[in-house]
């Protein structure tokens, strides 16, 4: 997920390709690599439904916008989750929010 960019997505046949992976064992937003996949099988075109077009479309509006008022400093290579600064967030901030969402989703679904 770190490690998609945007021309990784087709949008029109709704599609996402996996061709690189992310590897920063320090979580250093600035130390990080961007890899090919250890397998050429992990090399491969993922089929996605016009919900999650539809959200990656407003999220790259989103991210346009924070483009646009950083630009002096926005370090841009694309990525789709990507800090205020242009860098590929790290795996233990996605980590740490999908945690969040997924203890507020139980909550709501046992309350």
């Amino acid at each position: 997920m770190a490690a998609l960019k945007w021309s990784d997505i087709d949008f029109n046949n709704q599609t996402l390709r996996v061709v690189r992976t992310y590897y920063n064992p320090t979580s250093n937003k600035l130390k990080y690599q961007v890899l090919t996949p250890k397998t050429e099988t992990s090399i491969r075109a993922i089929s996605i439904d016009t919900t999650v077009i539809n959200l990656l479309q407003l999220h790259q509006g989103q991210q346009n916008i924070i483009i646009n008022e950083n630009r002096p400093f926005y370090h841009d290579d694309n990525f789709i989750f990507a800090t205020n600064e242009g860098y590929p967030k790290t795996l233990k901030t996605i980590s740490n929010r999908l945690q969040r969402l997924l203890k507020c989703l139980w909550h709501t679904k046992n309350a």
